[in-house]
């Protein structure tokens, strides 16, 4: 995602970087600046990254993966102040040059919806690649390796909004 940080006497004025970073890693580096351990936030929140730290050491940094990811979980207020129905349920998968959106169709589970987009050749998204026979090997690892993911963080992101599981972590002193 696009992020913009500014941090006098830590981060050099027009630093740049081209890593990928998830809306976690926010947090990671808020709580790295507010004293947490590393190891206490990696228990918490395993695959994120102090992003200070990937400015300073780039790709060497203990924690650095190769893709991003974004989960919605029908947690924002449809028309009326409601939530959505039928409930909105998405997962975006993005690694390399390729970004992958699946859709969670739970009224109909055995229907796998999505897109996939080369966002090299199309970053404005318009030519959605999800049918083409082309590009079913990389379909089917993408969503291979999302699902993995998944899976491994099932337990950590089960709140409605986001934060439960780790407000339930967390002991203020």
């Amino acid at each position: 995602m696009p992020f913009l940080i500014r941090y006098p006497g830590k981060i050099e004025p027009g630093t740049t970087s081209d890593k990928l970073v998830q809306l976690n890693d926010i947090t990671a580096t808020l709580l790295t600046q507010a004293n947490y351990s590393e190891d206490q936030i990696q228990e918490w929140m395993p695959e994120t990254m102090d992003l200070l730290k990937l400015i300073e050491q780039g790709v060497e940094y203990d924690h650095y993966r190769d893709y991003a990811i974004c989960a919605f979980r029908n947690t924002g207020y449809g028309p009326g102040g409601t939530y959505f129905d039928p409930p909105l349920h998405g997962t975006m998968f993005l690694s390399g040059n390729y970004k992958l959106n699946v859709f969670h169709n739970f009224a109909d589970p055995d229907k796998l919806e999505g897109q996939l987009f080369d966002m090299e050749s199309d970053p404005l998204e318009e030519n959605d690649l999800w049918n083409d026979p082309g590009y079913q090997e990389l379909r089917f690892e993408m969503t291979h390796r999302l699902t993995n993911w998944m899976v491994r963080n099932s337990d950590r992101y089960s709140g409605g909004r986001g934060g439960e599981k780790f407000r339930q972590q967390v002991t203020m002193e």
